[in-house]
């Protein structure tokens, strides 16, 4: 295990992901079962962020303190619902990103009425999904990471090593995909084995 991406040390990102010096803050609001998911990508916010905190919350405890101490005019990227694109000449104090599965991620908006009182924005354009090993409930829905990028390269076009962050991203998922093929065989002897086929 690698201790800094948390990361089975063979899929270890570290060696992938250089650092962004972004200068909008991003805060995320994490749902605790996305926390320790094998192929979560708040991990490259992370380790690829200079400004970013990472809040773990249950949405049945309440309202997380730390929104109730984000500046005003803090932006809530968060596509369902009222809400405009984020244009390209925005520049929010603060950004909010909620982590987790659609419907942790309805609970989570759910449990902070504040929420629905910020700047609400969806990203700008059509883009499709590079998480191929993970899966997601339409085309257009995004990987975290994918959605804070794409984001902050609006918010802030001149800030240097966005594309190389999801370029460390999709490399991650070659490597992940590289790993499950060379265990599939080995699995599936095993199962041959244990259950032999009727000649």
């Amino acid at each position: 295990m690698c201790y800094r991406c948390f990361k089975a040390a063979c899929t270890c990102v570290c060696d992938l992901v250089s650092r962004v010096d972004n200068q909008t803050p991003v805060t995320i609001l994490q749902h605790p079962r996305e926390r320790n998911h094998p192929i979560g990508t708040v991990r490259f916010a992370r380790l690829g962020l200079s400004r970013v905190e990472v809040m773990v919350h249950w949405p049945h405890h309440g309202p997380a303190p730390v929104v109730a101490t984000l500046p005003p005019g803090t932006a809530l990227l968060y596509p369902e619902g009222e809400g405009e694109i984020l244009p390209p000449d925005a520049q929010p104090p603060h950004l909010l990103v909620l982590d987790g599965t659609w419907h942790h991620a309805r609970k989570l908006f759910q449990a902070h009425p504040t929420l629905a009182t910020m700047p609400r924005f969806a990203l700008p354009g059509e883009h499709r999904s590079r998480y191929r090993i993970r899966r997601e409930p339409a085309e257009h829905c995004l990987s975290t990471i994918e959605a804070i990028t794409i984001a902050l390269k609006t918010i802030e076009p001149h800030t240097p090593g966005f594309d190389e962050l999801l370029g460390a991203f999709d490399r991650m998922i070659d490597k992940q995909e590289a790993y499950i093929r060379r265990r599939e065989p080995r699995r599936k002897k095993c199962y041959e084995h244990v259950n032999p086929r009727p000649a």
